[in-house]
């Protein structure tokens, strides 16, 4: 049999492809002089093929998550679509039916307003756009920077950002245009506008309540209502605020603290003999003494002493 290829028309302003490129750029750290691998970005949209391409330190959720809202801050809009290969970072669990979206990822495509499309594994056709989008990454940005060194991961993306608008302003020879221009005149008319605020980049992590009703997260401790003592509850934090979720629902939000061993406890969350107890302060026991008489007010105040 003969292997026949289905050729495409892309829809103006529908899908984004991306992906991490096989090959890393590198910078050298000023202090140890030691090379640090970093792993490069890149995506494309549909029609024009208009790209866009990031270092970033690692493939983790975090990074992927803020290089798909600079990539929809450098095209000015929003795809109605992503495409993605399924990464760990964005896909937790691969399925052709019914693929489990990563939390974050799927909280940044809801933020955004843009469905996540997984390709199926093993099938490379099934992103050929932003495969070829990698290949003219590694061949007309990577190999241009490739004798150049680097001391920052920010002066490496200020070269890789010259090298894509090279690469988008290349005539391409089956239109006699090029990626920029098709990108204006197609892609960028049919973009969803952004939405008025940033997406804040959150992560999640499962945790079981201890016995003392709190939960831990990088060697810090919060509270949640005593009465899940021994259950699941799920823990969304960002740099500033900390969210307890049980069954889908917020039970606990603390102010995030970075000091190791400390506890955050929301005094609601105490079972009412532990409240009672706090609250018995030397003061006030010797306040409630005094009510009874001058003599039991200085026994109570010597035992404090």
């Amino acid at each position: 049999r003969t292997k026949v290829t289905m050729r495409f028309n892309h829809k103006a302003g529908e899908k984004m492809w991306e992906d991490f490129s096989g090959d890393k750029p590198h910078y050298i750290d000023p202090q140890t002089g030691s090379e640090i691998e970093t792993e490069l970005f890149v995506s494309a949209l549909g029609v024009s093929s208009y790209t866009y391409a990031c270092a970033v330190p690692n493939q983790k959720v975090e990074n992927l998550v803020k290089s798909n809202i600079k990539a929809f801050e450098h095209y000015g809009g929003c795809s109605e679509c992503i495409v993605i290969d399924n990464l760990k970072s964005g896909v937790t669990h691969a399925c052709y039916y019914d693929p489990e979206i990563n939390k974050t990822f799927a909280e940044m495509a809801r933020h955004y307003n843009v469905a996540v499309l997984p390709t199926r594994v093993k099938k490379p056709k099934d992103k050929a756009k932003v495969e070829n989008a990698v290949l003219q990454a590694q061949r007309r940005i990577l190999a241009k920077l490739r004798n150049r060194t680097f001391f920052s991961i920010e002066e490496l993306n200020e070269a890789i950002y010259e090298e894509t608008e090279n690469l988008n302003n290349r005539p391409m020879t089956n239109t006699g245009k090029s990626r920029y221009e098709l990108f204006r005149e197609i892609d960028k008319p049919a973009l969803k506008e952004l939405p008025t605020e940033r997406f804040i980049v959150c992560s999640w992590k499962k945790a079981k309540v201890h016995i003392d009703y709190h939960v831990e997260l990088d060697k810090s401790y919060y509270s949640v209502s005593y009465t899940l003592i021994g259950q699941y509850v799920e823990i969304k934090y960002d740099w500033s605020v900390v969210r307890i979720y049980h069954k889908g629902k917020q039970v606990a939000s603390h102010i995030r603290t970075y000091e190791k061993g400390v506890f955050m406890t929301d005094k609601n969350h105490m079972p009412n003999e532990h409240r009672n107890y706090l609250e018995w302060t030397p003061e006030r026991i010797k306040n409630w003494g005094e009510k009874i008489g001058q003599h039991t007010h200085m026994m109570l105040k010597r035992i404090m002493e």
